[in-house]
């Protein structure tokens, strides 16, 4: 699988991720995190919520076209929920405009509501960045995105204002490089999202030790 518009270096890392996810694949009652280097450098978010059950799915340096790509093992899994965060790499290292990067998003959603009905789909927004123009398309981005939520019957997540600062930028105690997230910042993820996480999860979770 190739990416036209992925830098040089994800051309690299991406298939190497991809075989990574392939040895240890799916089970069908998973939640899935899905994305770029944010998400995949979350590490263990099933140890962040205290559950076996969520695995990560994030690729560095991934772009929608990217996670259109690899959605076949959502398909074959069918897990219970997929928390979709992308678009920053889009934005920042292809420029592409807002009206690119909502579509191919509504169209992971699309697909995966096709090809797997039963999984839940969450949208989580895009996170500000120190830069000024890349925040402002993602704030484009997730407008549109909120505003399609109802239409397309997914879940928006919004999480921008808990990371932003009063010029609307990524706050800079919550970042080691303007982009990507510290320990205090994946915190806050994780804050906001705990009771939905919880809620999925219910009363018949395994723990961590108890995943087959």
């Amino acid at each position: 699988m190739k990416v036209e518009y992925h830098t040089e270096w994800t051309k690299g890392h991406y298939p190497v991720k991809i075989r990574e996810f392939m040895a240890s694949p799916l089970v069908t009652n998973d939640i899935v995190f899905i994305g770029d280097s944010i998400t995949e450098k979350g590490g263990d978010w099933g140890k962040r919520f205290g559950s076996g059950r969520i695995r990560n799915r994030g690729i560095a340096g991934d772009v929608t076209v990217g996670v259109l790509m690899r959605l076949g093992e959502i398909y074959a899994y069918k897990p219970e929920a997929v928390f979709i965060m992308i678009g920053i790499n889009d934005i920042a290292e292809a420029g592409k405009d807002k009206d690119f990067i909502a579509g191919n998003i509504a169209k992971i959603v699309s697909e995966i509501q096709k090809n797997s009905p039963t999984t839940k789909v969450y949208v989580q927004s895009i996170l500000p960045n120190r830069k000024e123009e890349a925040a402002t398309t993602a704030r484009a981005v997730n407008n549109m995105l909120r505003q399609n939520a109802a239409k397309q019957k997914y879940t928006f997540i919004d999480l921008y204002n808990y990371f932003a600062d009063d010029d609307k930028l990524l706050q800079n105690e919550l970042t080691y490089d303007g982009t990507h997230l510290n320990e205090k910042g994946y915190q806050i993820w994780v804050d906001q999202e705990k009771k939905t996480i919880d809620e999925l999860l219910g009363k018949n979770d395994k723990s961590p030790k108890d995943r087959p």
